[in-house]
C-alpha cells in the first residue's frame, strides 16, 4: 500500500487540515496526526485504521499507477469519444463587446451551399447509432437562422442522434424564435453572457436598434427557461465584484422560480498561465453569494471532477467549422495561420491538426497534483495561439473553494457507489460509511464535451 500521488493537502480553516484527492474526488477534514500519517505512509504496520483512507483513494494498492491511468484516459478520450461540431453560422454580430476575441475576423455569412457541405462532412464522419453534439456559434448564430434551419433539417433524417446547444448574446430570442428553437431545432441549452447590471451591460453591448439590451436578454433567459431549454449564464468578472454582488441579488429576485438556469463567473481572457489568487478570492466570494441567494450549490459551481481529457478541440473527430466551411481546431484562433482544412478538403494528417492534438504533456503538467481534474488545461494557450489561460480556473486559490465545499456539508454522509470507470481504476472504492466528509462529486467523471467552460477546465460541471 502507498499514499496517492494526487492527495492535495490544504488549510481547512479553524485550525483544521484538509485533503482533496484529485483522482477520486474525495474531500476530507483531517487531524494534524492523520495528515502526517498520510504524507509519510509507506505501507508499514500502523496504529491508524487505514480502511477509510483506502475507501476514499488516499491510500492505494502498490500496483496501481494513477499517472498511467490518467495518461491512458487522456489518450483514449482523444480518439474514442463522441464528436462535437462547433458551427459558426456567421461571424456577423449585433453587439460590439470590446473584449470579443473574434474582433477583426472577416465578416462571413454561411450560405446554404456551404451548409450542405457541412452536413455532408458531418454525415460522412458519424456512425449509425452514434450520438454527436452540434454547437451553434458565431458571431451571433441567430443572425443566420436559415443555416440553422437547413442543417437541423438535413441531419434529422439520418440514423444517428444529435444534441444541439448554442452560444448566443440572447438579444434575438423572441417568443417565436424560442418556439422554433425548442420544437424545430431541438435546442437543449443556450449559453448567454452577462457583463453586469443594466447600465454597464448596455454600454458594453452597444446593440443598435435594441432600446434596452439588458432587459431584452433577461426576457430571453426567462423565455428559454419557461420553454424547457436550459440556460447557462456566464457572468464576466472584470474587477467589478461589488456590481456583480448586486447582480446576483437581481437574478435571485427575477429568476428564483426558474429551475434550469445555471450561473457561473469567469474573468475576461488573458494571455497568462493561470488566474491570479486575488481574482480567485473575488470569484469565491461571488460564488458564496450565489449559494446564499439560493441560485446554486458549491458542488454544482466548482465540480472538481476527474476529467477524461482536455476539451473537445483536442479530439480527433471534433471540429470548429467557420461560415465559409474552413476547419479549425479551436474557435479561439480563427485566423489563416490556424486553418486545418475545409469541409470539402480535409486530411487527418494535417500537420497543424496533429500538433494540436498531441496528447503529450509538459513536465510541469505531468507532475502536477491537479492533473486528474485538468488534464493539461487549454491546448491553445499552451501553444500560444490564443489569448487564454492554460491552467484550470481556481488553481491559485483552490483551497478557498474546498473550504466552501466543506462548509456546505455539515453532516456525515454515506459514500455513494462510484461509477464503473472509477471503480476499475482504484480497485477498492465501494459503498462505505466513514468519518470523512464528502466525495466532492459522488465520484463521477467530467466529460469536457458537456462543459461550456472547456477553455479553462475546472469550471462548472453543470455546463
Amino acid at each position: 500500500m502507498k499514499s496517492s500521488r494526487y492527495n492535495y493537502y490544504f488549510d481547512a480553516g479553524g485550525g483544521r487540515r484538509g485533503v482533496f484527492n484529485t483522482f477520486t474526488g474525495a474531500l476530507s477534514v483531517l487531524t494534524p496526526e492523520e495528515e502526517a500519517f498520510l504524507k509519510n505512509y509507506s505501507g508499514r504496520e500502523t496504529d491508524f485504521e487505514i480502511e477509510p483512507f483506502v475507501k476514499m483513494g488516499y491510500i492505494i494498492q502498490d500496483d496501481i499507477d494513477e499517472k498511467a491511468i490518467v495518461d491512458f484516459d487522456r489518450n483514449y478520450y482523444s480518439l474514442n469519444n463522441r464528436a462535437v461540431f462547433r458551427i459558426l453560422t456567421t461571424t456577423y454580430c449585433n453587439a460590439s463587446c470590446y473584449y470579443c476575441y473574434e474582433a477583426g475576423a472577416p465578416l462571413v455569412h454561411m450560405t446554404l451551399e456551404t451548409a450542405e457541405d457541412v452536413c455532408r462532412f458531418i454525415i460522412e464522419r458519424t456512425k449509425p447509432g452514434e450520438l454527436i453534439k452540434v454547437e451553434w456559434f458565431g458571431g451571433e448564430p441567430l443572425l443566420n437562422q436559415e443555416a440553422i434551419d437547413y442543417i437541423t433539417s438535413r441531419l434529422s433524417g439520418n440514423d444517428f442522434s444529435v444534441v444541439y446547444t448554442m452560444a448566443s448574446n440572447g438579444l434575438l430570442f423572441t417568443p417565436d424564435v424560442v418556439c422554433k428553437a425548442k420544437n424545430t431545432w431541438n435546442l437543449e441549452r443556450v449559453q448567454i453572457t452577462i457583463d453586469g447590471l443594466e447600465e454597464r451591460f448596455n454600454e458594453i453591448k452597444k446593440a443598435p436598434g435594441i432600446e434596452n439590451p439588458f432587459r431584452r436578454v433577461c426576457e430571453s433567459i426567462r423565455l428559454l427557461s419557461e420553454a424547457g431549454i436550459a440556460v447557462s449564464v456566464r457572468i464576466h468578472y472584470n474587477d467589478n465584484k461589488d456590481e456583480l454582488l448586486r447582480l446576483i441579488e437581481y437574478f435571485a429576485a427575477s429568476f428564483s422560480d426558474c429551475r434550469n438556469i445555471f450561473y457561473y463567473f469567469h474573468p475576461l481572457y488573458k494571455n497568462e498561465m493561470s488566474v491570479a489568487r486575488d481574482i480567485v478570492a473575488d470569484l469565491a466570494e461571488l460564488n458564496e453569494a450565489l449559494v446564499r441567494n439560493g441560485l446554486s450549490s458549491f458542488d454544482e459551481i466548482y465540480g472538481f471532477t476527474y476529467k477524461l481529457g482536455r476539451c473537445f478541440a483536442t479530439r480527433h473527430n471534433s471540429f470548429t467549422i467557420a461560415p465559409d466551411g474552413r476547419l479549425y481546431n479551436c474557435s479561439h484562433n480563427l485566423d489563416d495561420g490556424n486553418v486545418v482544412g475545409s469541409v470539402t478538403d480535409f486530411s487527418i494528417y494535417n500537420a497543424k491538426r496533429l500538433k494540436f492534438q498531441n496528447p503529450a504533456l509538459s513536465e510541469a503538467c505531468a507532475d502536477c497534483v491537479f492533473l486528474p481534474i485538468c488534464q493539461g488545461g487549454c491546448r491553445a494557450a499552451e501553444l500560444k495561439i490564443a489569448t487564454m489561460r492554460q491552467c484550470f480556473l481556481f488553481k491559485e486559490g483552490i483551497e478557498l473553494a474546498l473550504r466552501q465545499m466543506i462548509k456546505e456539508v455539515t453532516i456525515m454522509i454515506t459514500i455513494k457507489e462510484p461509477n464503473t470507470h472509477q471503480a476499475i481504476k482504484n480497485g477498492s472504492l465501494q459503498s462505505n460509511e466513514s468519518k470523512v466528509i464528502i466525495p466532492v462529486s459522488d465520484l463521477t467523471t467530467c466529460h469536457p464535451d458537456d462543459c461550456w467552460d472547456c477553455d479553462n477546465c475546472g469550471g462548472p460541471k453543470t455546463h
